[in-house]
């Protein structure tokens, strides 16, 4: 069992947070293999300390206590060059993905293959030629010479993770441009304000309405109160509301110029973004 992170999410399930983490803590101690979970994360806490002790934990991250521990992380042209110590010996392994939680996500996984006698230069080595998996950070073309990105981030940790990817993006010349299409209304009417600080790593910003995934409208409750939220603690930034997919295209089409990043990011349709911009025409 890996856990890479504990975020806010579900709460009109769990009713609360704290139920939450208890219910990462009972499928840990449930789990009859290795728990493989992040020493970095303070929501992971409870799980640390439910597993103190026993065999069973193995941990990941930059924490000097990790089992398997990130010292040195450097963005290069392919991706990234992740430096880990793990029973007192370096290793270097380069990963074709971008961004520090790929980094993280690399000792998660060096963690688990560890535990089945995977030792760490095989591991580097057989991560060199990943290619990822879909609608995470997955390149979809250009736009009048501007790098079109596609993103299944979500919550807010998630949409700070991959604007910092995109940062490090060598086609990065210009403006990053973040879209973001908010998902489920119960979960923006109680997580709105939560978003308000993870596009601080993008020049601008557009939100689109709330995708619904099956669940049914809440009076008042719109990808606005993402907008606003952002606008209010942040009220230099550059928030573009574009509520309809027309919106969106019309508004990066008069902004996106060659050297420009735009990172569309949702759970919802908001993947056939980048075509549908493509064929949009010069």
């Amino acid at each position: 069992m890996v856990i890479t992170n504990v975020d806010v999410d579900h709460l009109d399930y769990f009713g609360s947070f704290e139920e939450m983490q208890s219910g990462f803590v009972d499928a840990a101690l449930r789990c009859v293999g290795t728990v493989v979970a992040n020493a970095d994360d303070p929501q992971s806490r409870p799980i640390l300390a439910a597993l103190s002790g026993s065999p069973r934990l193995v941990t990941f991250g930059h924490h000097v206590d990790a089992h398997v521990r990130i010292v040195d992380v450097q963005a290069v042209e392919s991706g990234l060059v992740v430096q880990v110590i793990a029973d007192g010996e370096s290793h270097s392994c380069r990963l074709p993905l971008r961004g520090e939680h790929n980094a993280s996500n690399l000792a998660a996984a060096i963690a688990m293959a560890k535990s089945f006698g995977v030792s760490v230069g095989d591991a580097c080595r057989a991560v060199e030629n990943f290619d990822g998996v879909a609608r995470r950070f997955t390149e979809r073309g250009e736009f009048r010479g501007a790098q079109l990105i596609d993103d299944y981030a979500h919550l807010p940790a998630e949409i700070s993770a991959a604007l910092q990817a995109a940062r490090t993006h060598p086609k990065l010349q210009g403006q990053l441009v973040a879209v973001f299409q908010p998902n489920r209304f119960h979960r923006i009417a109680a997580l709105a304000d939560t978003y308000a600080d993870c596009f601080v790593l993008a020049d601008t910003i557009v939100i689109t309405d709330v995708y619904a995934s099956g669940t049914q409208p809440i009076a008042g409750v719109t990808g606005k109160m993402v907008a606003d939220a952002i606008t209010r603690a942040h009220p230099d930034a550059q928030v573009v509301w574009a509520p309809t997919r027309s919106d969106i295209i019309t508004t990066l089409r008069s902004v996106l110029t060659a050297g420009d990043v735009c990172l569309s990011m949702g759970c919802g349709d908001i993947e056939h973004l980048p075509t549908e911009l493509r064929e949009s025409g010069d």
